[in-house]
């Protein structure tokens, strides 16, 4: 657990901070060079060339375009634009992106350091463990620079949201999370509705206004763009393949036949249900949501909740990808370790990639792009691909078991919270 409050040390400084987010952005870098010399800088993963779809164009979704890529937020290429076009001036694409997603990284670690500081986090010996296991921890370094996904964009966004929170601006905070919904990722919507039903002190107007207005402002302007065109709406017919799921809906789609359309249904049905009762469960704790700056309870609360809401979201509805993980991650490093067991974090630190690892292995084994490769990596990657029958499934079991392990553990410990918020 990294304490909010260190009765010993001195306080964390905004150099301090930066030099967490460079030492990450380092570590990074070195990993990414290893990964090119390793793979030749042959790309060996589909989602980069939508990505680059997307910073070619940043304005297409804004303008209605929305028929390939209409599932991702309507400002979200421009924030890939902002720092891969000018990258790709002077690196080749396979690192330009990589790059982007690992900047955005070292800026999410920045803005939870500068939380902690505005908690008034104390001990340079603190600040180390932290920036030490932000550098280690592989859902981070698989995430950004290995696979090359944007979640490092929405895991910078809502720590600056909890900045925003520790600091005292929770009216700002509301607005930029909204404002994250349609920039960052969908899945922002989940510490939105956190904040706007456990936030104090704010009326009803403002709630509205501040976190249902941007987004759905943005939103709109896309819709009738869209429809100016003849093109669908965003997210319609958005059914992803069930084969690279990690959690156990994958299984009962892909092995057992289940339609996606009716998994979708279903299993927003139970997704909803949960995240409802964990709302309503936060609410009637007395005396931890009050924020502002210095008030560690409050802010570790709703980050607390927000982890809750995350896992219960990738244990029950059927569309979960590995890294959308690294969100609950970081909003549990805010939280307190102590929330969920150690050990749990540790496992779902891997098991997600480990079901992508295989899945992965069975499409690439035969493929040109590995060609490049050691040849111990193409002999190990065709060894996984050919006990793919066994380890793809045992893998999303696992990871389905983990990650509703630490669900359930984060609301038993949230529930259990008195006003004074001892866990968090």
């Amino acid at each position: 657990m990294i304490p909010a409050n260190e009765p010993q040390g001195r306080p964390w400084t905004i150099s301090w901070c930066i030099a967490v987010g460079v030492g990450l952005v380092c570590t990074r870098v070195l990993l990414l060079v290893v990964l090119a010399r390793w793979t030749g800088g042959v790309e060996f993963t589909g989602d980069v060339a939508t990505h680059w779809s997307l910073v070619s164009n940043p304005a297409q979704l804004v303008v209605g375009h929305t028929e390939r890529f209409g599932q991702y937020p309507p400002l979200l290429p421009f924030l890939e634009a902002a720092i891969a076009a000018p990258a790709s001036w002077f690196l080749p694409r396979f690192h330009a992106l990589r790059v982007t997603y690992i900047l955005y990284e070292g800026l999410a670690s920045f803005f939870l350091c500068l939380a902690f500081r505005a908690l008034g986090a104390r001990g340079i010996s603190r600040l180390a463990v932290l920036g030490l296991l932000l550098a280690l921890w592989p859902m981070g370094w698989m995430t950004s620079t290995v696979m090359a996904q944007d979640e490092s964009i929405a895991t910078c966004w809502l720590m600056l949201v909890y900045w925003l929170l520790a600091t005292g601006r929770a009216r700002a905070a509301l607005l930029a999370c909204s404002l994250g919904v349609v920039a960052a990722k969908v899945l922002l919507v989940l510490p939105l509705l956190a904040l706007l039903g456990l936030l104090p002190g704010l009326r009803v107007r403002e709630r509205l206004l501040l976190g249902l207005g941007p987004a759905t402002a943005v939103h709109g302007a896309v819709v009738l763009a869209s429809m100016a065109r003849g093109a669908p709406l965003p997210m319609a017919g958005f059914i992803p393949r069930p084969d690279f799921g990690v959690n156990f809906w994958s299984l009962v789609m892909f092995r057992g036949g289940l339609p996606p359309t009716l998994a979708a249904t279903v299993s927003a049905l139970f997704a909803g249900t949960m995240l409802g009762y964990l709302l309503r469960l936060a609410s009637r704790v007395p005396g931890t949501s009050r924020v502002g700056p210095g008030k560690d309870r409050g802010v570790r609360w709703q980050a607390g909740v927000t982890a809750a809401s995350f896992l219960w979201s990738f244990a029950l509805f059927y569309h979960v990808n590995p890294e959308y993980y690294l969100l609950p991650f970081y909003c549990l490093a805010l939280a307190g370790w102590d929330l969920v067991p150690r050990s749990g974090i540790a496992l779902a630190s891997v098991t997600p990639w480990l079901v992508n690892l295989v899945f992965g292995a069975t499409h690439l084994a035969g493929s040109g792009r590995v060609a490049h490769w050691p040849d111990v990596a193409r002999s190990a990657l065709s060894a996984v691909a050919t006990a793919g029958g066994v380890l793809h499934p045992a893998s999303v079991l696992i990871n389905s078991v983990v990650t509703l392990w630490l669900a359930v553990a984060a609301t038993r410990r949230l529930s259990r919270s008195s006003g004074r918020a001892a866990c968090i």
